[in-house]
């Protein structure tokens, strides 16, 4: 039953059906052909919505919209491009800083990609960049959305593998910041490499304290998330809707820059944005309740005993084969579906779970710039008019750093773990 499940899932796949009726029309057949009634779709898609942490996924992806149609990204690039604005190659190392710092916001790639994007790459491409450096350092550094806390994939694999979402927050923040320097070091040796990038920005760099100023309030929303959660006053989903209110007061009352109308034209635009990753959680939880019933994870642990694996081994073979996933699946059914096997392999070896949890967002992560189904690189693409595959090799080359950063996590524990164990000590 394991193998027609996969089987007829992933030939849905190939003949172009949706992933959610994929993942739907699969389970459905298994139910029926094992004889179990099949209302039992239905019963588990509703249990699939009804962890409370979920509804923290349409209230960032809404947080995330809230803060594009207003004046906060602009507000962001401003205080990036104070701090490394004169840098060599100055507005690539500011597409790095503002998704950096957008991504402490809104908890999602997409929204960082669409929102840093649109108005830094039509800047780049003005001031020399070639369009797939722009697209591959665009896409790449928007990944840190799903990194550096908030993250939407954290609050999914938290909520399905019952793990604290604050220490899975905690435990992004350093490789986040690796990342994010990473990428910066080196567009600086390609800058200086390949001769580009003196003097870029093209305009009078933004005195620092006027921008802090100017960004210290948009910089307020990650402190009310995390600092809510990590003391122990929110949940994540408390949180989420606080900080919606706090981007709400400010963008209405201090900077009186959104109207009614305008909202209400935003949440039905937000609406339609969360409805596709519900539909897909949804759907990837019948999936995983199915691989849980034919006990699929403890076969898995029972042939990763066979063969020896270590803790290395299983945190390399559950970081290949989310790199595998990652070209063909979109990254919240692949977290679900799979949730149970990775927790039951991590447990075998005794694998902590924020560790296993940060490197498998890390790795999901770098999945949204893989093809076909990188939805960061294919929105990045879409903004300069320009096919996915032209900047395929500069996506490879920037990409490379989000694989060096897994590769430490994956061997060095305190990446992961050190602001947990430092911060929250009560849980180790």
């Amino acid at each position: 039953m394991i193998a027609t499940l996969f089987a007829v899932f992933f030939g849905l796949i190939l003949v172009r059906v949706p992933v959610a009726f994929a993942l739907i029309l699969a389970s459905l057949l298994v139910i029926v052909l094992e004889g179990l009634p099949p209302n039992l779709i239905a019963l588990r898609i509703f249990e699939g919505l009804t962890p409370f942490p979920i509804l923290a996924i349409p209230l960032f992806y809404t947080l995330g919209l809230l803060c594009n149609s207003t004046g906060f990204t602009e507000r962001i690039m401003v205080l990036a491009r104070a701090l490394v604005g004169r840098i060599r190659a100055g507005l690539a190392m500011v597409n790095i800083v503002a998704s950096m710092l957008f991504a402490g916001i809104s908890g999602s790639s997409t929204a960082d990609t669409a929102g840093i994007g649109s108005v830094l790459m039509p800047q780049m491409l003005k001031a020399g960049y070639s369009r797939p450096f722009t697209v591959a350092l665009t896409a790449c550094s928007s990944t840190m959305g799903n990194i550096i806390p908030p993250s939407i994939l954290m609050v999914i694999y938290g909520a399905f593998g019952n793990v604290s979402i604050g220490m899975l927050f905690l435990g992004g923040f350093i490789p986040g910041l690796l990342l994010g320097f990473g990428q910066m070091g080196l567009v600086y040796y390609l800058a200086r490499r390949f001769d580009f990038g003196l003097d870029d920005t093209g305009e009078e760099r933004p005195r620092f304290w006027r921008a802090l100023g100017t960004g210290a309030l948009p910089m307020g929303v990650p402190l009310v998330i995390i600092g809510g959660i990590v003391g122990g006053v929110f949940t994540p989903t408390e949180s989420a809707a606080i900080a919606i209110f706090y981007v709400l007061v400010l963008s209405t009352v201090v900077y009186r820059e959104m109207s009614l109308r305008s909202l209400g034209r935003l949440l039905r635009e937000g609406g339609r944005f969360v409805a596709l990753p519900l539909i897909m959680t949804a759907a990837a939880a019948v999936f995983a309740w199915l691989l849980a019933y034919y006990e699929f994870p403890q076969t898995m642990v029972g042939m990763m005993e066979e063969f020896g694996a270590t803790r290395y081994g299983v945190l390399i073979a559950v970081v290949v084969m989310f790199l595998i996933l990652g070209t063909f699946l979109d990254t919240v059914p692949a977290i679900i579906m799979f949730l149970p096997i990775v927790q039951a392999l991590g447990d075998s070896v005794g694998i902590h779970p924020v560790q296993m949890g940060v490197v498998v967002v890390l790795t999901g992560a770098l999945g949204l710039v893989t093809p076909p189904y990188g939805v960061c690189l294919l929105v990045a693409s879409k903004i300069v008019d320009m096919r996915p595959r032209q900047a395929m090799g500069m996506t490879l080359l920037v990409g490379s750093v989000s694989l060096v950063v897994i590769l430490l996590a994956v061997f060095i524990e305190d990446v992961t773990l050190m602001l947990p164990r430092a911060i929250m000590p009560r849980f180790f």
